[in-house]
């Protein structure tokens, strides 16, 4: 039988949500911030315990200055945060073909891709306040005026212009009127 060492530190659970052993950090659940955690390390594994219950178990890392973090211990926010552009994506897959086109431009439109990923999360935060339907409208119609934000979207959600017509978009030849007070062309002739 091997003897596994086992090292007992009492750690404070930063406000991150994470607690820091030998240069790396592992994550605790978020509604422990600033509390006292004791944690249990071995060769192989990072255990915390608050108040005598285990609370958080990680396979130990000696990477340096990483974080190693567990989804179910961030709260909400966080979540849809560190689900990044695959989050935003998958989203506008829901929603509709049309969204989905115009998150991709918003994201490949702008240099610096984290402005791109906050534009797509504005027009997600903007479609579940209006709804699939109209969103998918806007988000066509955005993409044919080439709107590079989703600014414009929120403003024609807001102004309910999604479904109108667009000027131009009418038939290039009005049809014919057949009447008898209408002379033709051959009449000018």
């Amino acid at each position: 039988m091997a003897y596994e060492l086992r090292q007992w530190e009492q750690v404070r659970v930063n406000l991150d949500y994470h607690v820091e052993f030998e240069k790396h950090w592992y994550s605790a659940p978020y509604i422990l911030a600033h509390e006292q955690l004791w944690a249990c390390i071995t060769p192989t594994t990072v255990e915390l315990f608050h108040r005598g219950a285990r609370v958080a178990s990680h396979a130990r890392s000696h990477v340096p200055y990483k974080h190693t973090t567990d989804k179910a211990h961030m709260p909400e926010a966080h979540r849809q945060h560190s689900a990044g552009v695959d989050g935003v994506l998958g989203w506008a897959a829901t929603v509709g073909p049309m969204t989905e086109a115009f998150v991709r431009r918003l994201l490949e439109s702008n240099p610096v891709m984290e402005m791109g990923w906050r534009s797509a999360r504005g027009l997600q935060r903007v479609g579940e306040r209006y709804g699939a339907e109209r969103t998918e409208q806007a988000c066509a119609r955005a993409l044919r005026f080439g709107a590079r934000s989703y600014k414009p979207v929120e403003r024609i959600l807001a102004l309910r212009r999604e479904s109108l017509p667009i000027v131009g978009d009418e038939p290039v030849e009005a049809p014919i009127i057949e009447h008898d007070n209408v002379r033709g062309a051959s009449y000018y002739q």
